[in-house]
């Protein structure tokens, strides 16, 4: 995963690399589940759901290469990033 964030008032832009096999196994999904149950009034995704998405990121990543998941540009030059 690749983040990168950049700010025309910022003299320095920030890039963020973090392997996807660190972030898409069964510990990411396990921590990423017990976050999203403290932080949620509703349990709206489970551990195994989870789990299963995870691993069809890392397929899909596999088969077709890295996408931009999220891509944000403001009017102000702010810019935003996401690679995975």
């Amino acid at each position: 995963m690749k983040i990168y964030i950049h700010e025309p008032e910022e003299e320095k832009d920030i890039r963020l690399t973090i392997p996807n096999g660190v972030i898409f196994n069964k510990l990411g999904a396990m921590i990423a589940g017990r976050v999203i149950e403290e932080n949620t009034q509703e349990n709206t995704i489970t551990k195994e759901q989870l789990k299963r998405l995870m691993k069809e990121i890392k397929r899909y990543v596999k088969q077709f290469g890295h996408f931009d998941l999220v891509h944000i540009e403001t009017s102000d030059g702010n810019f935003l990033k996401i690679c995975l």
